[in-house]
């Protein structure tokens, strides 16, 4: 089993979209061992690779294909956006003042 690291289209298999974290092949494909080493090489169509090896060991994240810092937090779902992050609140709405008040 092969694990996905950057998204992809597989032309192979009626242009199904992989995306990073996601199992390759899905199953009940069966795909040949060109197929597999086009997809975790540089010989495709992005010029690097797209799927990693579940079961080898490897330096790289699985999603998103970087490693990442050693002292870096994990991330969960209820971290809080950063100043950049956050929309830009609007003033508040209110009357419109008449020429004259």
């Amino acid at each position: 089993m092969y694990i996905v690291i950057s998204r992809f289209a597989d032309k192979q298999d009626c242009n199904r979209i992989y995306e990073a974290g996601d199992e390759y092949p899905r199953p009940g494909l069966v795909v040949s061992a060109e197929r597999i080493a086009q997809l975790a090489g540089s010989d495709n169509r992005t010029g690097h690779p797209l799927i990693v090896d579940a079961d080898a060991e490897c330096e790289m994240c699985v999603v998103g294909g970087q490693k990442p810092p050693q002292d870096a937090p994990k991330a969960t779902d209820e971290q809080e956006p950063t100043e950049t992050e956050k929309p830009a609140q609007k003033p508040p709405r209110g009357r419109k003042k008449r020429v004259g008040e």
